[in-house]
């Protein structure tokens, strides 16, 4: 549910933030900061305080130990290099398109919602093919 959402929030970015921009340039900047600002406040008032840590619990498990086991290390650098991969393809295929055919910034960014709803579609089934398949073979076929 997790990897949905931030590929969500990478596939649609662009195309909001494109169309915003042809409304008028500084607008995307504008609704990120109010939006900011928003978050900011809703977390402010209404998550509830923690006033003892739950890292002195003896069953909490540490940042740094999760992170030497394979299987999140394995899973959390497939992210990193895809999310990477994604925004090298979004900077560079937009000023493709805009110089060699000609397209508007709005019309660069609905280009990339088509190109990159696979990628939201197959995140999350992926969990359940793997699962049945093996993860071997659902990394296999999606990178070929």
């Amino acid at each position: 549910l997790a990897t949905t959402g931030i590929i969500a929030g990478v596939c649609l970015g662009p195309v909001l933030g494109g169309t915003l921009y042809e409304v008028h340039p500084s607008m995307p900047f504008a609704l990120l900061a109010f939006a900011e600002l928003l978050l900011a406040a809703v977390v402010g008032t209404c998550l509830a305080q923690v006033t003892a840590p739950d890292a002195a619990k003896p069953d909490a498990v540490s940042m740094l130990s999760m992170l030497r086991c394979p299987d999140v290390s394995i899973v959390l650098g497939a992210l990193t290099i895809a999310n990477a991969a994604i925004a090298c393809l979004e900077s560079t295929c937009a000023r493709y398109f805009m110089h060699t055919f000609g397209f508007s910034v709005g019309q660069v960014s609905w280009f990339y919602l088509t190109t990159s709803v696979p990628s939201c579609l197959t995140s999350g089934v992926a969990g359940p093919l793997s699962t049945r398949f093996g993860a071997r073979v659902v990394m296999g076929a999606g990178l070929a």
